[in-house]
């Protein structure tokens, strides 16, 4: 599918261009409205994705003027503006959905695919056929008798165009345009070698029909599937291994976060200059706008690259420069607090520059474990053993500099000393799992009280111990907590009838190393879960022809799944619903919509039993 992205801040775009094409989209990119516009109106595309705040042409004028030209295009507003009266006007000039900034990737394509299924009209089904062959737009992944074909970008993109319009005949040129980015568009020999490649690839997995047929003087088209291999179709929904380009894909990403935290410096250092002329008095229209306008692409760009908290510095920023520009006057009060606000971001950009800079000149093989309150004899001791067991111990004495602890650096496991009458103890248990949600954390109490036990247990705590302990039995305990995280052999199966839901999850949980299965086709579930025999079963609760307690209970029926922990997922949670699924065989539930943190302790919290 391609995509053309309008957005005006270039390390914004650079970023969500790398993250489209990780997923196997083809993206022009372009930087204000009127390109945008001549683009959008000579070229064919899939989604139009555009900020609502673009030079030349705004973003919402520009949708009246696609709708205007008759261009039935699907557009995605990507805006920081959180104001609801915008984007009302957004959509009502035409646009079909938005999504704020800072957005999350596996949000946003799940939001381009309902974009390009409404618009194509074409079936819900996350997986493409033609016979025996299956295209996964989850992951991705070509198949043909369940065997992983290897294809490049370019001949996936040919095959998912061929598979979405199985009636249409494409000329070669019609084909450079679904497939080449503008920039790069080549003859039209080279959709004769890539159709040639294509077929080749596919011949070579072992199929003898052929797929595509040429009709000269026009281009190709899909053949009908033979009759004979009707029967034989399948829709398995099941993701390989990564492969070595998605791990290119996430290098790529990872360079583009380095090149924007270096160039942060820069676009502050602008902002700053603008805030000194102000306090000097030279209060001018065209400054004050420059300012809201750094502030803008700031917050929008912080967001994008996952820095939230500098995100919302910047964010009130432009926030106060607003109130300037509409009284047209300053006062020391604004232009101080505006300067510490500069101040501060550049201390959390400078903490980034320093994390980024350590990430890539040495990574780490120890295991980061987060201690808390341990004294200074225990501590060396711990930190003398620690490499032993491929441990690597940061002590804290307090919960005071917790928050230092960057998102980018979390640690495998918190180690917590409790004091006897500690009455804030399990107050500080709560604000450890607010900021490290997933986090094991490993109580070492100076007193066997079981009161204290019994909050540990209420507040999800995975192992307590008490003193005198060994270093060797905490290191010990430690690495027992370790193991399920270090796993990548853990195999779950998603069912649920929406394909977004399953992509959804798929992509909060592929990260953590976990293979994962999924399926929409709700028929195709026994003989998908026969032939993967996953570790953990994640169910939609609602579901239009089998619903998930009736799976649970056809799982459990079997000997060998009796035990296999399931986790349901329902919008319900009404008691009766809740004890129906735990009567049918269900372990756990997860309420809709899904938090990422709590999908995260859930999973894991059924591995661990």
């Amino acid at each position: 599918m391609k995509i053309l992205l309008i957005e005006d801040d270039q390390l914004t775009s650079e970023y969500l261009a790398a993250v489209l094409k990780d997923d196997h989209f083809v993206v022009d990119v372009v930087f204000n409205g009127q390109e945008g516009l001549d683009y959008a109106t000579l070229w064919d595309y899939d989604v139009i994705i555009l900020d609502l705040q673009l030079p030349k042409i705004d973003g919402i004028s520009l949708c009246r003027q696609l709708r205007s030209k008759k261009k039935q295009t699907p557009i995605l507003i990507l805006t920081a503006c959180q104001e609801t009266d915008k984007i009302s006007i957004g959509l009502n000039a035409g646009a079909d959905d938005y999504v704020l900034k800072p957005c999350d990737p596996p949000q946003l394509i799940a939001r381009i695919r309902a974009l390009t299924r409404r618009g194509n009209n074409i079936s819900s089904s996350s997986v493409l056929t033609w016979g025996q062959l299956s295209l996964n737009l989850v992951s991705a992944q070509v198949t043909y008798k369940q065997q992983v074909i290897n294809l490049r970008n370019q001949e996936y993109h040919l095959l998912e165009l061929f598979l979405r319009h199985p009636q249409r005949i494409f000329s070669r040129s019609l084909i450079i345009n679904h497939l080449w980015e503008t920039g790069d568009i080549p003859s039209e020999s080279a959709v004769t070698n890539l159709v040639k490649d294509l077929r080749n690839k596919i011949k070579a997995a072992g199929m003898e029909e052929d797929m595509f047929e040429t009709i000269y003087g026009l281009g190709y088209r899909l053949n009908p599937v033979p009759p004979h291999l009707l029967e034989d179709e399948i829709t398995v929904d099941q993701d390989g291994k990564k492969t070595k380009e998605y791990e290119e894909g996430i290098d790529l990403i990872n360079q583009l976060t380095d090149k924007f935290i270096f160039a942060l410096e820069q676009r502050i250092s602008t902002l700053e200059e603008i805030i000194l002329l102000l306090q000097s008095e030279r209060l001018s229209s065209q400054n004050i706008e420059k300012a809201k306008e750094e502030a803008h692409q700031l917050a929008g760009s912080l967001g994008t690259y996952g820095y939230n908290e500098g995100s919302k510095l910047a964010r009130t920023i432009e926030d106060l420069l607003k109130k300037i520009a509409k009284v047209k006057q300053t006062n020391i009060t604004d232009i101080n607090e505006l300067l510490q606000l500069i101040s501060q971001l550049k201390q959390e950009i400078n903490t980034s520059k320093e994390e980024s800079i350590s990430k890539n000149e040495a990574k780490p093989t120890c295991s980061l474990v987060l201690s808390i309150g341990l004294e200074e004899s225990l501590l060396i001791e711990l930190q003398q053993e620690a490499l032993l067991y491929k441990l690597q111990l940061s002590n804290f004495q307090d919960l005071k500099n917790i928050s230092n602890v960057s998102q980018k650096n979390i640690p495998k496991i918190i180690l917590l000393k409790i004091n006897k009458f500690d009455k804030k103890a399990f107050n500080d248990i709560r604000s450890i799992q607010n900021k490290f949600p997933t986090v094991p954390i490993l109580i070492l109490a100076t007193e066997d009280d079981l009161t204290y036990r019994l909050k540990a247990a209420r507040y999800g705590i995975k192992k307590y111990l008490v003193e005198p302990v060994s270093t060797k039995d905490i290191l010990e305990t430690i690495n027992t907590l370790l193991s399920p995280l270090s796993s990548s052999q853990t195999n779950i199966m998603i069912v649920d009838d929406d394909p977004i839901i399953v992509t959804t999850i798929r992509k909060i949980l592929h990260p953590w190393g976990f293979q994962i299965t999924g399926l929409s086709e709700v028929n195709q579930f026994w003989n998908i879960l026969t032939q993967t025999n996953p570790d953990l079963l994640i169910l939609d609760l609602e579901m239009p022809t089998i619903n998930g307690i009736e799976l649970c209970r056809v799982v459990r029926q079997d000997k060998k799944y009796a035990t296999l922990p399931i986790i349901v997922v329902t919008a319900h949670t009404e008691i009766k619903y809740l004890q129906k699924s735990f009567e049918a065989g269900a372990n756990d539930f997860l309420s809709k919509p899904i938090i990422k943190s709590e999908l995260v302790a859930r999973v894991f919290n059924q591995i661990d039993k």
